[in-house]
């Protein structure tokens, strides 16, 4: 030790060994030393708890005061030196503060782990979180998954508000000039009020299938709606007893479901004579398209002249469509002018009910015939009904026509019957009927009819038919 204008130690010391002892209790390991150059330790009880050296201060063991760091109220803290920074609990405040060097801005680190104000966070216009997406778009684009399980769904919806907004898809259309679909093998309907627009596996078509109650449509064939049409006007007849094909009236479609018609006129000229006309598909009889015809005539009367019409859809794999006819097997049934038409169904929709069984009104005011009401859809409708049935009163009428929503259509409206003399009992007809009506929805369409009052009309096979036209 020297004794000049300053106490030069020429020994460093240690934590266990202090080369400036503070002997208050007798031991040996509590003071300074000089741990490096330019710095110095104080230890306490053999070890180092604070080093002031040439860049700070540092603080060893994370605590200074029995587990905990103690701060005294600052009631005016200012800004440290740059390079430094305080902390600090300031006067009135409950909160813990740090002030950096002479740029910065105090943060008070106990509200939202450190931060107040989420914009003062540094960074937040760095991509890298690439896990999720990145609304402002993302250099070399990005994916969208909504989940990871099969059959996972991505939902997106505009608003969670009742009243929806329009999710707009704009540049896949503007700017690629298409939309992209991957096959889609087993699809199935979605929830009500939703429908699936896809592409399926081992199929060219655009499909659309809708809600939980709804039919695949394939879109492609809506967009190029086919029909056909086979017409004669030659003389025809037949006195089988079993139906044989109508000359002429034969139709080979591609597979598909069509709404098939027939129309034509001709006669039968023998007392008592009934007749019948079909429609077949292959070999088989479509019997609600079966409609029989005829009078049960006095010897007066010698010729019975017929219009015949009837339809009904069918579905066609790999098979023909025919109209065929037959009599009693004793007298001829005679066909003249007449067509055969078919319209694919495929992407139109439709609604089609039929019946076979027999349904008599006396009714003078129009009453629901069995069996012939549908409830479709909001739309634009062509409704075509077509049955046969007979009067067997002389001099007795009857009216059919198509209502909807309750109100006739009145341009539907037929009337049927014969002034036929007395010795003349039942006169059949082929009853045919259409409109264009448009429906709201949860209203029905349906076929009524009505007699004198007093005599029945009877309505036998008969189909409704329902084909949205806009």
């Amino acid at each position: 030790m020297s004794l000049f204008n300053t106490i030069k130690l020429r020994k460093s010391g240690s934590a266990i060994d202090p080369i400036l002892l503070f002997n208050m209790d007798g031991g040996s390991d509590s003071g300074l030393f000089a741990p490096a150059a330019g710095s110095i330790g104080i230890t306490s009880l053999g070890s180092e708890k604070l080093r002031v050296h040439s860049t700070g201060l540092t603080i060893f063991g994370n605590t200074i005061n029995n587990g905990y760091s103690q701060f005294n109220d600052v009631a005016a803290p200012v800004n440290a030196l740059d390079g430094q920074g305080l902390l600090y609990k300031k006067t009135g405040n409950d909160g813990l503060f740090w002030l950096p060097d002479s740029g910065g801005a105090e943060i008070d680190l106990t509200v939202v782990g450190g931060v107040s104000d989420h914009g003062t966070l540094s960074g937040l216009l760095d991509d890298d979180h690439t896990q999720y997406t990145l609304l402002l778009g993302r250099s070399g684009g990005q994916t969208l998954i909504g989940g990871t399980a099969a059959s996972d769904d991505l939902t997106l919806t505009s608003t969670s508000d009742a009243t929806k907004g329009s999710i707009i898809i704009s540049d896949p259309l503007t700017t690629k000039n298409y939309v992209q679909f991957t096959d889609v093998s087993a699809p199935v309907n979605p929830l009500d009020g939703e429908g699936r627009l896809y592409k399926k596996t081992s199929d060219d078509g655009l499909f659309w299938l809708p809600d939980s109650g709804g039919a695949e449509i394939d879109l492609t064939v809506r967009s190029a709606v086919t029909s056909s049409v086979v017409s004669a006007s030659t003389l025809t007849q037949t006195n089988s007893a079993t139906f044989i094909p109508i000359g002429g009236m034969t139709i080979a479609p591609a597979d598909g479901d069509y709404l098939v018609t027939f129309s034509g006129t001709g006669y039968l000229d023998a007392k008592n004579q009934q007749a019948q006309f079909s429609i077949f598909v292959g070999s088989t009889e479509q019997t609600s398209s079966t409609r029989t015809v005829g009078v049960d005539m006095n010897a007066g009367i010698s010729t019975m002249r017929c219009i015949y019409h009837t339809q009904v859809i069918v579905s066609i794999t790999g098979n023909t469509i025919t109209a065929q006819f037959k009599s009693n097997g004793v007298n001829p049934i005679s066909m003249e002018n007449r067509n055969l038409t078919i319209l694919r169904l495929n992407a139109l929709p439709n609604y089609n009910t039929t019946a076979t069984s027999v349904t008599q009104t006396n009714s003078s005011t129009f009453v629901p015939i069995p069996s012939t009401t549908i409830s479709p859809n909001a739309g634009t409708y062509l409704a075509t009904f077509s049955a046969t049935g007979y009067l067997d009163v002389k001099d007795q009428t009857g009216a059919i026509s198509i209502f909807n929503n309750g109100v006739e259509s009145t341009t539907s409206t037929l009337t049927v019957g014969v002034d036929m003399n007395n010795g003349a009992a039942t006169m059949r007809h082929s009853y045919t009927t259409q409109s264009l009506v448009s429906v709201a929805g949860g209203t029905s369409i349906d076929v009524r009819f009505k007699s004198d009052g007093i005599n029945p009309i009877t309505v036998e096979n008969r189909s409704l038919v329902l084909i949205q036209v806009n």
